[in-house]
């Protein structure tokens, strides 16, 4: 009776590492194929504006650039204020793109799209914002959404909106707040170009820190040379935006009830733009020809620079990335799936061990 308990136990402790072992290694392989280089994603993103534009040889009515965004973006943004701005999934073009490459499903399970130059970026925010082309969908929106949570959590202090700015507890996290900076700077190209060809053009060249991304933005938006006036040039186009009482609205706060929390949430921004941005002086012919055609400068070179004392340094570097989602590497799972492996083995020659002296 001893002997058949034995086994009893030693039977179920081996369906249970199996279990384990099985459960752990498919977690292990689910991270490893969702990750993407940089340019795979490229790739797949240039392979849905091709479907797009072969949709319409058999419909009319669309456009390619729109019915491609929409299809990345449609799923994590819909109704409200995002289908005021022509955010709609478009059914028959969902099954058109399944039927050609079922793959390209997986663009939008994309969180964080860690970017060449090393900085990671919320991909599908990204993308809604560029889309939407109004800050209203980027930093306008989460600012506001900041001096909500500002509000909620009864924070007043510099000093407390400062620790909780971009932090675990925060909504408005690095990648987010990455996405709104980008998205603002690249919104010029993409008015020209497809999606595929602005994410490189931006992040295969121009873009070689998050630095330099935040000085482009200060310098594209605001007219500041120190912290304070940097503050005051952000609650100006934050307090003035078109939509800002929409928004407002949305998250129900009074403009003038909640000046506090939405002058706090602004000042924190700014705050942390100026602190972070780099602010080199850039030298003659320093900045890419393709930067300085974007923001406006005439075709002629880099000799007709904008004001030295407010310029920003830029230069080309093309490097390889990744695209990863939030699913982090679970090298714990690694190690007990190796461990219930060594277990395993280790029952093995134990029964066997038994067996034998039977």
């Amino acid at each position: 009776m001893k002997k058949e308990q034995i086994r009893r136990w030693a039977a179920g402790i081996l369906s249970l590492l199996l279990f384990l072992l099985v459960i752990l290694t498919g977690k292990q392989e689910t991270f490893a194929a969702s990750e993407l280089t940089f340019e795979e994603t490229i790739a797949r993103i240039e392979k849905l504006e091709q479907l797009a534009r072969d949709y319409l040889k058999e419909t009319d009515g669309v456009d390619a650039k729109r019915i491609a965004m929409c299809y990345l973006i449609s799923d994590r943004y819909s109704g409200g204020l995002w289908e005021r701005v022509a955010i709609r999934k478009d059914d028959d073009f969902e099954a058109y793109v399944k039927e050609k490459d079922e793959s390209l499903e997986r663009l939008k399970q994309i969180d964080t799209l860690t970017v060449p130059s090393g900085y990671g970026v919320d991909f599908l925010h990204m993308a809604a914002s560029i889309y939407v082309g109004d800050d209203a969908g980027g930093w306008i929106g989460d600012l506001t959404e900041f001096a909500w949570e500002l509000k909620a959590n009864g924070i007043t202090d510099r000093k407390m909106a400062a620790e909780r700015f971009l932090s675990a507890e925060s909504y408005w996290n690095e990648a987010d707040f990455h996405a709104d900076i980008d998205a603002a700077n690249m919104l010029d190209t993409y008015k020209k170009e497809s999606f595929s060809r602005t994410l490189m053009q931006y992040y295969g060249a121009k873009v070689s820190t998050q630095e330099e991304s935040f000085g482009f933005f200060i310098e594209k938006k605001f007219v500041a040379d120190t912290a304070e006036e940097l503050r005051q040039a952000v609650w100006n186009s934050y307090k003035t935006h078109w939509l800002l009482q929409e928004l407002l609205d949305a998250f129900e706060l009074d403009s003038a009830k909640d000046e506090t929390y939405l002058r706090l949430a602004s000042d924190t921004a700014a705050d942390y733009l100026y602190e972070h941005a780099l602010t080199l002086k850039a030298t003659e012919g320093s900045m890419s020809q393709g930067m300085l055609d974007e923001v406006g400068e005439p075709e002629s070179g880099g000799s007709e620079m904008q004001d030295e004392d407010t310029e920003f340094l830029y230069w080309d570097e093309d490097t390889d990335g990744a695209v990863v989602t939030e699913v982090s590497e679970n090298r714990g799972g690694s190690i007990l799936a190796g461990v219930a492996l060594a277990v395993f083995i280790a029952l093995l020659l134990f029964l066997a061990y038994h067996n034998q002296k039977k």
